[in-house]
């Protein structure tokens, strides 16, 4: 399904299946999705990738981003944002016992959590940042057991927002924005490797931060408790 302009107003849930051979797939070059209800990927028949892709206009979902799969159903739902502007007004979460991955993928355009948590229950499940933003706008519990990385892209940390789980972090550039917390509850050590900008507050608990960019990564209003620079280049500034 591509959709090329106009607007595409779903009243309950929005989600993409499979049937064994090939995956669902919505491809969003312009316009304007809103799903009043829940958005998700459910996959009972069989392997599969389903994908949302948008490149151009609007997703706003005014509930939960819900993966779920159930045997013999495996594979990834993926969400991938190209450009333009997708906001999620509630969690993001892989449901529990599910047999699929989670993959959000933001390489351009932006991407906002509204909802209070964002739950990757699998160590294969990730979210990809390369380009483009990630928001984290609202109360919100980060329960990572498997990948978030981002190789470029900001991601900003709007409201009050938690770090936990024992997946990996890595961070390009970092803002807590003014009057936005961050706390750093798990894991051990998490890494940036572009800016840090720091214009809340910072909860570091007993945990690091690794600098390990390889560019002059910059760092304003700093309150860490352990800190490890690995940058390649000239290191902070």
């Amino acid at each position: 399904f591509t959709l090329a302009g106009g607007t595409v107003n779903t009243l309950s849930v929005l989600a993409l299946g499979d049937d064994g051979v090939t995956a669902s797939g919505f491809v969003q070059n312009g316009g304007t999705v809103n799903a009043s209800g829940e958005f998700g990927f459910d996959m009972e028949v069989g392997p599969g990738n389903p994908l949302y892709e948008l490149n151009s206009g609007s997703l706003t979902v005014n509930g939960d981003a819900l993966w779920f799969g159930a045997a013999p159903g495996s594979g990834q739902g993926i969400l991938r944002v190209n450009a333009g502007a997708a906001q999620i007004n509630g969690s993001v979460v892989n449901t529990v016992g599910s047999t699929v991955d989670v993959l959000v993928e933001v390489t351009g355009g932006s991407f906002t959590v509204n909802g209070p948590g964002i739950d990757l229950a699998h160590a294969t499940d990730s979210i990809a940042l390369s380009a483009g933003s990630f928001h984290v706008d609202g109360n919100c519990t980060v329960e990572n057991d498997g990948v978030w990385h981002a190789t470029g892209g900001d991601t900003y940390f709007d409201q009050q927002a938690e770090l936990r789980g024992v997946g990996s972090y890595r961070f390009h550039n970092v803002t807590i924005s003014a009057g936005a917390s961050l706390q750093h509850t798990d894991p051990q050590e998490i890494s940036v490797s572009g800016s840090w900008i720091n214009m809340g507050i910072f909860d570091p608990d007993v945990n690091a931060i690794a600098f390990n960019g390889s560019t002059l990564q910059s760092v304003s209003n700093g309150n860490f408790h352990h800190l490890r620079v690995e940058n390649s280049s000239i290191g902070l500034g």
